[in-house]
């Protein structure tokens, strides 16, 4: 049970209040609208920590969660982190590759790795494509476009290959693409 307040139609005072002793308070009306129209302030919602949500939860419950720093909301069966705006997004990461070795060590350097999230297309190694990414505006997000790596300098058959490097990791947000090797 619960205490009730209840704004019905029909009665002589329009208002009927019933108390328990159960601490749940619900507000009843008519209609099937209870609203603030002519509040301009805020309605605060609870707060407390993940361990702290209700044991028995059901669909449309909101809180602000401590542990998370989020309003979060019960729906079907689990508790979903309101976002403000985020957008989700494909992506296309490719690092720098290697750069060559001299002429007797090596040929061409290594490619940079490639990281996509775009359907039908395979991420590094040939694996299938990744998680789309979700982006919230005003967010900042790393961006580094990986160069390619140093040459060796041919010395005319030199046996070293000095002065030859990895190419540079790419980056966009969370997700990092390796350089290639020289």
């Amino acid at each position: 049970m619960a205490s009730i307040i209840n704004a019905s139609s029909t009665g002589a005072g329009g208002i009927i209040q019933t108390a328990d002793a159960s601490g749940t308070l619900e507000l009843q009306a008519s209609s099937g609208l209870v609203n603030m129209n002519n509040v301009t302030g805020a309605m605060a919602n609870p707060v407390g920590t993940t361990a702290q949500r209700p044991s028995s939860p059901v669909n449309g419950m909101q809180r602000y969660n401590t542990t998370t720093s989020a309003l979060e909301c019960y729906i079907n069966g689990g508790w979903v982190t309101v976002q403000e705006n985020s957008y989700t997004v494909e992506y296309v990461v490719v690092a720098g590759g290697g750069g060559v070795g001299t002429r007797r060590h090596g040929g061409g350097g290594g490619g940079g790795g490639y990281r996509s999230s775009v359907i039908g297309e395979s991420s590094g190694g040939g694996g299938s494509a990744e998680f789309l990414l979700s982006l919230i505006p005003l967010t900042p997000y790393t961006v580094t476009i990986g160069a390619g790596g140093a040459g060796a300098p041919n010395a005319g058959g030199s046996n070293s290959n000095t002065g030859a490097s990895n190419g540079g990791n790419s980056v966009f947000g969370s997700i990092t693409s390796i350089g290639g090797g020289y």
